[in-house]
């Protein structure tokens, strides 16, 4: 979770309507369960490599801040009506980084902004989305004011579908790359969080902490690039149809074990 949701920063999601906001807990108690407490296991060459657990708190289904165990980090959540605006993140109870999410009268993701220095005044990269009549939606991300990449997703029962990368002159995306992702038809660990899938699009697939949205990533598939995705996600569920753990197949050398604690 904590590279979840710092890729809430750096990976993480621009969801919109396409999602469904019917889930509210005066009609369905499944959307009280929240996870608590996440444990993540990383795994290089088929040793443990690093350990990461963090305890998430909640103001009713918001989030208000992940305290990462053993760690002197925390991030603290701040939030417009039901939507993330904010993320700080703390190190010994000092602001050291800020996350700015913005969004248009829709409640779509619009731009995200990532701040730090002495001041934090310093704009590190940033992102700028926009929402094509398809029904489709281009992402161009920004690093010291250069464009870097643009990704354009599809969007497929209210999950991403396929991604496309497009690369640019000072470019970090594959040219060419796309993504091809399936998912079950079970409950993600994080649907409940309120404006969690409003603001996950600048971090998805990014890197490999990402789950979906509603449903949970089963697996995604490249094709076109330089590199190949292959990646593979085995999941145990409760009896309410969410994830209790995830054991995350990524290649020959990298793999990943998730586990959930539920409120």
């Amino acid at each position: 979770m904590k590279k979840i949701l710092y890729v809430f920063s750096a990976l993480a999601l621009i969801f919109t309507s396409c999602s469904s906001d019917s889930d509210s807990s005066s009609d369905n108690p499944s959307a009280t369960i929240l996870p608590k407490r996440i444990v993540e296991t990383y795994y290089l060459d088929g040793s443990v490599d690093e350990v990461v657990t963090s305890n998430l708190t909640f103001n009713g289904n918001k989030l208000a801040a992940i305290v990462y165990e053993g760690s002197i980090e925390k991030d603290v959540f701040t939030y417009s009506g039901d939507l993330i605006t904010k993320i700080e993140h703390f190190e010994n109870d000092v602001v050291v980084g800020m996350e700015n999410f913005g969004y248009d009268g829709q409640g779509r993701l619009q731009f995200w902004e990532d701040y730090g220095g002495a001041a934090l005044d310093q704009l590190y990269q940033n992102d700028a989305f926009t929402y094509n009549p398809d029904g489709t939606i281009l992402r161009n991300h920004y690093s010291d004011g250069v464009l870097m990449s643009t990704h354009k997703f599809y969007l497929e029962n209210g999950e991403v579908s396929k991604i496309e990368s497009i690369n640019e002159s000072t470019g970090e995306a594959e040219p060419g790359l796309t993504r091809i992702i399936t998912h079950d038809d079970k409950n993600n660990a994080y649907k409940n969080i309120l404006g969690y899938n409003k603001a996950l699009y600048m971090v998805y697939f990014e890197s490999a902490t990402n789950e979906g949205f509603q449903k949970n990533l089963l697996t995604c598939t490249s094709s076109g690039g330089a590199f190949n995705i292959n990646w593979n996600f085995e999941y145990v569920y409760n009896s309410n149809n969410y994830p209790t753990s995830i054991m995350k197949n990524l290649n020959s050398v990298e793999s990943q074990f998730v586990q959930f604690f539920y409120e």
